[in-house]
């Protein structure tokens, strides 16, 4: 089966200044994993002003780290990268480059420079949301750190010339990839790498090649680094609330190339045996409780804690617990899917992810959902940040996200760099699956 076609992307970044983001504390636990030892290198990042810091050497083979921002637009991307090339020099290990959308024009030129400036690195590039470019490289001995490139039709032999003593990984994939490719890629991930660390998105949609490694463009499928840094990488869902309690689904439609619908979601009221409806749906003629068409209790949902529209709110669904009744965290609970439309018979139809791929459906049904409000990000990524990290990447896919303000929460005054994607890659704990997160943030952090 084939899940429901994404929606098109939307980037809108949040102000400055918004109020706190309300949380409910027993079911927030934050995923955190840890890896081997490695040497920090340099960093640089581009945006709207110019300013340059210098930042004293992480360890004495470490090169000094520099950060700096500069204007720039779709004409000036040349000089934009040329700076941020003369601010970060390694000599081995890798380089991270975020492209943003409005750079697109320019990002295979901008992909060029930085491979032909960085020889001897692994550059992995990709494109981001967000208007800032940005670049990041890490220094190691030379020959620990691997770039990959993994098609969806080969990625078992892709994947096998790839180290599997790497401890940590990390992962990049073309917004076209398909949800059953999506799923094999992540399984083989897992496997491949049981007790390493695995972070990643699916990056922000191109007009051409979304990824690329060492200069060549990956279309329709995955690039990544395989790692030898010690890191913690920890992830929650951000910029959402759970509001109400949990729904019971009594009935939903997934098929093959179309979006999922759910049809019905239960009540306390129990059914009666002359209705022929709800005693048909029961067992063996004993009738069941009674069904509500599932849109009127999402509309529900949304009166009654003041939400304007189905825009400002998102629907998770249930993943299987690790044991009966074990809820430990929200991101290990809930895939988020938007709610787009409403059927002529009352069903909610769902966008933006595949529920039989995610593994929503073990039983063949769906069993459950909870609604989200749309709301601030800013203390779900304060919940994220790490103490005395040299560099940290702020990973984030969803709506209202902004990749400027996920890094400077999570790494207030010190370095990092923030990614916005379609939806992020990672354990939502150390004993979950790796698994797609919408609506979610993830952090790695570095230590040199």
């Amino acid at each position: 089966f084939v899940g429901a076609p994404s929606v098109p992307f939307s980037l809108q970044p949040l102000e400055s200044g918004l109020a706190s983001t309300h949380w409910e504390p027993r079911r927030i636990r934050q995923g955190q994993l840890s890896i081997s030892r490695g040497v920090l290198g340099s960093l640089a990042v581009l945006g709207r002003k110019r300013q340059v810091k210098s930042l004293r050497s992480q360890s004495r083979v470490c090169r000094a780290a520099q950060s700096f921002t500069s204007e720039s637009n779709a004409e000036g991307a040349q000089t934009a990268i040329n700076e941020a090339l003369s601010a970060v020099q390694p000599k081995s290990g890798f380089a991270l480059l975020l492209i943003p959308r409005r750079l697109l024009s320019d990002a295979s030129s901008i992909v060029q420079r930085a491979v032909q400036s960085l020889a001897g690195v692994q550059v992995v590039a990709c494109v981001t949301g967000g208007p800032t470019l940005q670049l990041c490289a890490l220094e190691s001995p030379t020959g620990q750190v691997q770039a990959f490139s993994a098609d969806p039709n080969t990625m078992d032999n892709d994947l096998q010339a790839v180290s599997s003593s790497a401890s940590c990984v990390l992962l990049f994939g073309d917004p076209t990839v398909s949800p059953p490719a999506l799923g094999r890629m992540l399984d083989a991930v897992g496997k491949k790498w049981p007790s390493g660390t695995v972070a990643g998105m699916m990056v922000a949609p191109g007009s051409g090649a979304s990824v690329w490694v060492n200069g060549k463009p990956v279309r329709g499928g995955f690039v990544g680094l395989a790692l030898p840094f010690r890191a913690t990488a920890a992830l929650d869902l951000v910029g959402c609330k759970a509001v109400g309690e949990e729904l019971e689904i009594f009935e939903a439609f997934v098929q093959r190339g179309k979006a999922p619908e759910i049809i019905q979601i239960g009540t306390d009221q129990e059914g009666d045996y002359r209705d022929v409806a709800e005693t048909e749906k029961g067992t063996a003629g004993i009738p069941r409780r009674v069904g509500i068409p599932a849109a009127a209790a999402l509309k529900s949902v949304m009166q009654k804690h003041g939400i304007s529209g189905p825009k400002e709110m998102l629907v998770g669904l249930s993943r299987p617990s690790t044991a009966p009744g074990s809820r430990p965290g929200l991101p290990s609970c809930w895939s988020l899917f938007n709610w787009v439309g409403v059927s002529k018979s009352g069903a909610a139809t769902l966008a933006g992810g595949d529920p039989i791929t995610e593994g929503l459906m073990p039983k063949g049904a769906l069993q459950s959902c909870q609604c989200f409000q749309v709301s601030p990000a800013s203390e779900g990524w304060q919940g994220l940040a790490s103490q005395g990290a040299s560099l940290t990447l702020a990973l984030a896919g969803g709506r209202n996200l902004s990749p400027r303000e996920a890094a400077a929460t999570v790494a207030p005054g010190g370095r990092a760099v923030g990614a916005l994607g379609v939806s992020v890659l990672g354990k939502a704990g150390p004993q979950a699956q790796l698994a797609v997160h919408r609506q979610a943030g993830l952090v790695l952090s570095l230590f040199g």
